[in-house]
């Protein structure tokens, strides 16, 4: 699968030693906030881990995407219409997956504004959950944001909001 990874997965991946295995059994994508301004380092059993997204993309293990600044002000326009907050990577990463270059790509994300604003777009089919990328192939205990339930609940919650502000 061709994920565009948000920043609260890379995280929780690294956090549960799970991104190596993710990056081995999928094509991962990020976007460019996310790789450089969200996503820098991690606070584990107090220490402060560092994430070289970089170093990773000049390895080829990662790909950065940047999207254009007209296609984030239409994606800030649609969202801030329907008051919904979302960060500025999940802004970038929604504005990536409208681009029809890059119609492959699953967005992986645990942020439950961020299906909203998925929905919103009709890229709901396209979002999906760590443990669904991870499948049964990694035995670990994911917080539950990451889990298939809490992508199903967010869903859920995103069709009831939009149905409840037309």
């Amino acid at each position: 699968m061709k994920l565009l990874c948000d920043a609260d997965v890379i995280i929780e991946a690294h956090k549960t030693k799970v991104w190596r295995h993710l990056v081995n059994i999928h094509e991962v994508f990020i976007g460019s906030v996310v790789a450089n301004k969200e996503c820098i380092y991690y606070i584990d059993t107090y220490q402060k881990r560092f994430i070289d997204l970089k170093q990773e993309a000049k390895t080829g293990k990662v790909s950065i995407l940047t999207a254009f600044d007209q296609e984030l002000s239409s994606v800030v326009k649609k969202v801030n219409k329907y008051k919904l907050v979302i960060h500025s990577g999940e802004t970038e990463s929604i504005a990536l997956m409208l681009n029809p270059k890059y119609k492959e790509l699953a967005f992986c994300t645990a942020d439950r504004a961020a299906v909203k604003a998925a929905y919103l777009f009709d890229l709901s089919a396209r979002v999906v959950s760590l443990e669904c990328c991870l499948g049964k192939t990694a035995k670990v205990k994911l917080p539950y944001k990451c889990t298939e339930k809490a992508m199903d609940r967010s869903k859920t919650e995103a069709i009831q909001y939009f149905d409840s502000t037309e």
